[in-house]
């Protein structure tokens, strides 16, 4: 009954996406765009090669995949539909390796599936991926990856009941069952920085666009990301949706420069993944802007 209680306060004051406040030409945002991809690296299949060897890269991959078109299907476990990893083989984490540097505590984590995965299947509308991808954890106790628990015992293969909400919510919208997890609600503490911002920002994306509107936590966090950082290109985006002055992104998106959230973690600041971010911000604001 609580957590019923929790839901109906913090879905108070919602707000739905706005039109932009001012015309905008989109002329100089797709003549950047083509300045900006044709600078990345691809492989035969579309994908930022850079990317593909990052142990984060499933969240750059799939953002950049979700405006593109590009498949994610070498980031899925062929014998094990619905199980993701954070890149294509060699993964960044087997057991046979276990006890020695691997690149990375795991081989999946909620932040892979938040910020990258989630994002790619909501762009795509890829109905089926979600409901394998939620059908692997219903029958695996919500356990995403290896290992259970990464350094300092943290579980964070393991998806929390917001996490399993938002999946939740995503399948709901794109036409699959109703779960009645969908109702677990979340929440967005202030005062989260950097790329824990953006783990935020990536929720609130997912589930407004899931549900066609945000609740007023919701949108004091972007806010609150949009002032603190003028670098975050995904907040600026965000303010713009949710509040119809896109002047800030606007402006960032009609330059082919590579501004460099500090989110952005692709090891030692390679170029590839910061561009594939600013593709897929600047290709939903493109589309907010033709609506």
């Amino acid at each position: 009954m609580k957590y019923l209680l929790a839901l109906l306060i913090l879905s108070s004051c919602a707000s739905a996406p706005k039109k932009p406040e001012r015309n905008y030409d989109s002329s100089k945002i797709v003549d950047a765009l083509e300045v900006i991809d044709s600078s990345i690296e691809k492989d035969e299949n579309g994908l930022v090669a850079e990317v593909k060897k990052d142990c984060d890269g499933m969240i750059w991959q799939g953002q950049y995949c979700g405006v593109k078109g590009c498949s994610l299907k070498s980031y899925e476990d062929e014998d094990r539909p619905g199980k993701f990893y954070r890149r294509p083989e060699p993964r960044c984490w087997v057991k046979e390796k276990e006890g020695t540097r691997q690149g990375s505590a795991t081989n999946w984590s909620r932040d892979m599936a938040s910020c990258g995965l989630g994002i790619y299947a909501l762009l795509q509308r890829d109905a089926e991926l979600v409901s394998r991808h939620v059908e692997y954890g219903r029958n695996n106790l919500w356990v995403m990856g290896e290992p259970l628990l990464a350094k300092g015992n943290d579980p964070r293969v393991v998806y929390t009941p917001n996490m399993r909400a938002y999946f939740y919510h995503l399948s709901e919208h794109l036409g699959n069952k109703k779960y009645s997890g969908y109702y677990w609600p979340s929440t967005y503490p202030k005062g989260q920085t950097d790329y824990h911002a953006h783990l935020q920002l990536c929720s609130i994306f997912v589930r407004g666009e899931s549900d066609g509107k945000i609740n007023k936590q919701m949108k004091a966090r972007v806010e609150e990301h949009y002032k603190r950082d003028k670098t975050d290109l995904f907040a600026a985006y965000l303010y713009g949706r949710y509040t119809g002055n896109y002047d800030r992104i606007y402006s960032a998106c009609s330059s082919p420069e590579i501004l460099v959230p500090s989110y952005v973690r692709c090891d030692k600041g390679k170029h590839d993944c910061k561009a594939a971010h600013k593709v897929f911000v600047c290709s939903l604001l493109l589309k907010d802007l033709g609506e």
